[in-house]
């Protein structure tokens, strides 16, 4: 639950594991992460796959180090299109909303000093 994290900064990285563009930035999510974790930021991933075991075998193969879960319906969260990052503050309110994750780099070096 993202109420598990309140009282930290929290990128959510909505993505699926059919799209291309995810996998491809895998990377950077996970230097972004392993960067401002000492820092006291938490990620969420959230996927958007509707079969369950091809999000299951995604996770297997990504072996991504922070917390997952699955939305049933893209529309649960509003998102229209994968990749996309929001970032939370520590109250849980967006603060920044980006399909490009370099946009909250900025952002969380200024307020993960």
């Amino acid at each position: 639950s993202l109420a598990d994290h309140r009282g930290k900064y929290t990128v959510v990285h909505f993505w699926a594991s059919w799209c291309v563009p995810c996998k491809k930035q895998m990377p950077s999510v996970k230097s972004l992460h392993d960067r401002f974790a000492a820092r006291g930021l938490t990620t969420v991933g959230l996927s958007l796959d509707t079969d369950g075991a091809a999000w299951k075998a995604a996770l297997q193969t990504l072996n991504l180090p922070w917390s997952q879960g699955r939305l049933a319906a893209a529309s649960e969260a509003g998102v229209s299109s994968v990749p996309v990052y929001w970032l939370l503050d520590p109250t849980g309110k967006i603060v920044a909303k980006s399909y490009e994750l370099d946009e909250l780099l900025p952002i969380l070096t200024e307020r993960l000093k």
